[in-house]
């Protein structure tokens, strides 16, 4: 059995840029995905893409670089297996829809 060694891309933009809050960057996440199949890793990243865009499915296979009917073929998928997807227009996560009903009754 023959091992092969991981390369290290310490020059590659993604290899640099961090990809959350936290300030990680991809080579200090991947670490964290092994162990996890491609469809969960896939899964994961869809759903929490659909979160960060507030549920648009348009702007969320942008950022992700996959056409909007794989999207929707995804999201049926996932609704089939009884997952929760995030519908358009949802407020983000921390903000209640009573605080959305707030900011409207001050406008009046």
């Amino acid at each position: 059995m023959s091992t092969l060694a991981i390369t290290n891309t310490p020059n590659h933009p993604a290899s640099q840029k961090p990809v959350d809050a936290h300030g990680l960057t991809i080579d200090e996440v991947i670490p964290h995905l092994v162990g996890h199949t491609i469809d969960e890793v896939e899964r994961e990243l869809i759903l929490h893409t659909l979160i960060h865009c507030c549920g648009s499915r348009t702007r969320s296979a942008n950022i992700l670089g996959i056409s909007i009917r794989c999207m929707r073929n995804k999201i049926h998928e996932y609704e089939d297996l009884g997952i929760a997807v995030r519908a358009p227009g949802e407020p983000r996560v921390g903000r209640t829809s009573s605080s959305r009903i707030a900011v409207r009754s001050r406008r009046r």
